[in-house]
């Protein structure tokens, strides 16, 4: 349909702009070191000087571009994962695109609205015991509504499909909203510091838990 055919047309064009944008920063990477070559004889030629100017704007030009492409790419790609409460989304890198990647950020999003309440980040498989696997940030206006909740099961689900079964969460004890969300998604503590506890958390909790909970948490 025309969005499929939108969303190939302006990957292939974002895949194009950083291929320019690679081949800009090689050309002043290489006035660089014919600018040292220059100044260790004391010369000063105005028209490298300007030649080198002019390409870092070409590149500036370029990556307003990809930003603008990113952007629009954001908000027309289907979502990563959707509940009807918020959904998550992540940022396009191109033909080979972040999607296809389980590691890195994840926009929270509330659904069927161009809002980004805060962010999930997925950092690996039982990688860094003190920041766990899995870390989420709620914008502040937006606490205390269970969206960081949703947005743990959205990911687990995620992990799940790809073969993954539990997952490292970690939080401040004193962080008491973070610790009842870990612990209402299932978390148990596995590791008990002075200052915070790592949680081993199943990926997908039963999903009647998370019916019942879709209905208790706006």
């Amino acid at each position: 349909n025309n969005m499929n055919d939108k969303i190939i047309q302006l990957l292939y064009e974002l895949e194009k702009l950083k291929q320019q944008l690679h081949e800009k920063t090689i050309e002043i990477r290489q006035i660089y070191e014919q600018d040292e070559w220059l100044n260790r004889y004391n010369s000063i030629n105005n028209e490298i000087y300007d030649k080198q100017a002019k390409l870092y704007e070409q590149r500036f030009l370029i990556c307003e571009k990809i930003v603008e492409i990113e952007e629009e790419l954001f908000w027309i790609m289907p979502p990563v994962k959707s509940n009807g409460v918020i959904e998550i989304r992540k940022l396009i890198d191109g033909i080979e695109n972040s999607q296809n990647n389980l590691i890195g950020y994840y926009s929270i999003c509330l659904s069927g609205e161009k809002k980004v309440i805060g962010k999930i980040e997925y950092r690996g498989y039982h990688t860094n015991e003190y920041l766990g696997d899995v870390g989420c940030v709620i914008d502040p206006e937006y606490r205390g509504n269970g969206y960081a909740y949703h947005a743990l099961c959205l990911v687990g689900e995620l992990l799940k499909e790809k073969g993954i079964d539990d997952c490292w969460i970690s939080a401040y004890k004193t962080n008491i909203p973070s610790v009842k969300t870990i612990e209402k998604y299932g978390g148990v503590v596995i590791k008990n510091d002075d200052r915070y506890n790592l949680y081993q958390a199943p990926t997908l909790i039963n999903e009647m838990q998370i019916e019942k909970n879709k209905t208790n948490i706006n």
